[in-house]
């Protein structure tokens, strides 16, 4: 990346940032840990990085950001190409195509399917999945299993299905899954990853899985040189192989953006400790900690209950910006 960016275009792309903001937006450091409260502005901060990267010379297919949701992938793109537009002009706006903003699994997809020989293969969404396993589960064992242990056939099926994307979700092997009495459920756990194979299916567990094991086991240089990653509380270890797997294979910067008081999907195998252990010891920490968003009665509120949080990070107090009245957007 180009030491300096035009000065013109620099006080541009950070006007109206708060000195966090522009901190975030501005780092060069390799890897940033940016958390990010509640109306802090986090993806207009987001936004401004990526402005910052593409107006220090880096091309627009280096750039990979990750959002939780495609919802939250179509706004940023608005978003970054508005920007885009307004202060580096219309010609690099439309080269913003080759860059990929989505969710993981979508990208995860796009690597399997590219790099690793998975072009032919379908991906079953998690309705089609019930589905397949509903049908296909006799041949694994499924069936046999219910009916020893008493269970309904579709019961255990849902269940075999949530215990197998932990499995993929905690990255763990055969055969420790297969330790201290559950050698049947490594057994089915094996015979239905075969079968997904025979059948030429992805799902959505393994994807993520299956791209961290084949970057890490290949090393492609798969061109990403810039890595972000929103949401970054609510991920699983499967995908922060991947995410390492791909800052390894592209030598490349990363900025993960979350809110460890905002972690909601710890049911489903999200590790909130991912986020406190990113890069530790080597990532810039900064802080967006201002409210812009929300009346001071609610930040004050939240503030009191955080501070009955144990780690000290999440007893961190929002400070609130928004006027008491008006009207904002």
């Amino acid at each position: 990346m180009p030491s300096t960016v035009d000065e013109a275009i620099l006080n541009k792309i950070v006007a109206g940032l708060s000195p966090p903001q522009k901190q975030a937006v501005l780092t060069r450091s390799r890897f940033s840990r940016i958390v990010a409260g509640a109306g802090a502005g986090k993806t207009e901060t987001l936004t401004r990085r990526i402005v910052f990267l593409l107006a220090s010379g880096a091309p627009p297919e280096s750039i990979v950001a990750f959002t939780f949701t495609e919802k939250a992938a179509a706004s940023m793109k608005e978003r970054i190409y508005t920007r885009v537009r307004e202060i580096l002009g219309l010609d690099v706006a439309r080269g913003l195509g080759r860059m990929f903003i989505g969710t993981m699994h979508s990208y995860a997809a796009r690597l399997l399917q590219a790099q690793f020989g998975y072009g032919n293969y379908d991906i079953l969404d998690e309705n089609q999945e019930v589905a397949f396993v509903l049908q296909h589960g006799w041949e694994i064992g499924l069936g046999q299993s219910a009916r020893e242990r008493g269970n309904r056939y579709g019961v255990y099926c849902l269940d075999f299905l949530k215990s197998q994307s932990v499995v993929c979700d905690e990255l763990l092997a055969i055969d420790e899954v297969g330790c201290d009495g559950h050698e049947r459920f490594a057994t089915e756990v094996e015979k239905y990853w075969d079968l997904l194979e025979r059948s030429q299916l992805l799902t959505f567990a393994r994807m993520i899985r299956l791209a961290a094991e084949n970057l890490r086991s290949s090393k492609p240089d798969i061109g990403v040189r810039h890595l972000i990653v929103d949401e970054y509380q609510d991920i699983n270890r499967a995908q922060e192989a991947l995410i390492d797997a791909i800052i390894t294979c592209g030598d490349a910067s990363c900025m993960v953006v979350g809110d460890p008081r905002q972690c909601v999907y710890e049911w489903r195998g999200s590790d909130p400790g991912c986020f406190s252990r990113f890069r530790s010891g080597e990532a810039e920490s900064i802080d967006l900690l201002e409210n812009w968003r929300s009346l001071s009665s609610i930040v004050r509120t939240a503030n009191s209950l955080a501070g009955h949080f144990r780690d000290a990070e999440l007893r961190k107090p929002m400070a609130n910006l928004r006027p008491e009245s008006g009207v904002t957007l």
